[in-house]
């Protein structure tokens, strides 16, 4: 603590005799969509300008295959992994052109996806893993825009590091994939889905009292 590091001191796995970077996989939906919306998109958002990024997404046209934003992307509150693909998909073409998006800020964008995309890939090889790990350098990099046009801020203003959880753990997303496989064979996509369907909806059919008998049974 005194050292600025907030840490477990009796960590569980302390005795387990593994390295526990190695068992506890990083996951898409967190690790890649959520990083995605919580950091990129916001940056990117508040570079280009909230409303005008909104404006952009209800403008584009509709293509059969592809999910639209005819509302916007700013009444979002909590985002989904198929939203957070879907924006994915659209959030290039929407923000080129913008008068706030300059081809430094494009640069990073791309590079973000680029890693992102090259991630999910449904197998890998030594070179897909060395032109991932170029991308997420490249990325790390390009990253600094947002720094330098103050689009990356907290409470006291902006922010002059990358130093957060979420920037860091991407660069264990490879050796998670050199040991345990592609990254879709730890997706927690589904049990959230089942969590819904279990969990969520069910304590919402119930009176709120006393709830675990009734969305047991």
């Amino acid at each position: 603590m005194q050292r600025g590091l907030c840490g477990a001191e009796e960590p569980w796995w302390k005795d387990l005799g593994i390295n526990i970077g190695h068992v506890l996989c990083q996951d898409a939906l967190h690790g890649l969509h959520k990083a995605f919306s919580d950091h990129d998109l916001k940056w990117l958002s508040t570079t280009v300008g909230k409303m005008e990024l909104d404006c952009r997404f209800q403008a584009q046209p509709h293509h059969s295959g592809f999910r639209g934003f005819p509302k916007g992307i700013l009444h979002i509150s909590q985002w989904s992994g198929k939203e957070n693909c879907d924006v994915q998909c659209l959030i290039l073409g929407t923000s080129v052109g913008s008068e706030n998006a300059s081809p430094a800020v494009i640069h990073a964008l791309c590079s973000c996806l680029n890693f992102i995309y090259l991630a999910q890939l449904p197998q890998h090889s030594n070179a897909t893993l060395h032109t991932m790990q170029a991308h997420l350098h490249d990325s790390n990099l390009a990253r600094l825009v947002y720094i330098h046009n103050g689009s990356h801020r907290g409470k006291n203003g902006v922010i002059n590091h990358m130093k957060f959880p979420k920037a860091h753990s991407p660069i264990h997303i490879f050796s998670n994939i050199r040991d345990t496989g592609v990254i879709d064979n730890y997706s927690t996509e589904t049990s959230k889905t089942i969590h819904i369907d279990a969990c969520k909806d069910p304590w919402h059919e119930s009176n709120c009292k006393n709830y675990m008998q009734q969305v047991i049974h």
